[in-house]
């Protein structure tokens, strides 16, 4: 995944489809990342791609949905592709 594709893929996870997160509450679909499998299928990336990029993210300390918005995200930005 390219930067374009990151940020649209944290903007969605923030979201309504995802962990509807305002910075205060938010929802978490779990360590099986069910939000950010919902919007990585909803932004067509295959599934093989969404694994290595889930993997990626739990290496920057994103081991659910609302961890990767709270800790890997930074990291994840500063990326131009993966």
């Amino acid at each position: 995944m390219k930067g374009a594709e990151i940020r649209t893929f944290l903007r969605e996870l923030a979201g309504s489809e995802g962990c509807q997160y305002n910075g205060r509450e938010w929802r978490c679909g779990g360590k099986v990342f069910t939000y950010a499998h919902k919007v990585l299928d909803l932004m067509e990336i295959p599934k093989d791609t969404q694994e290595e990029f889930l993997t990626y993210c739990k290496a920057f300390g994103g081991y659910c949905d609302c961890e990767i918005l709270m800790n890997a995200s930074p990291y994840l930005l500063k990326e131009e592709k993966l």
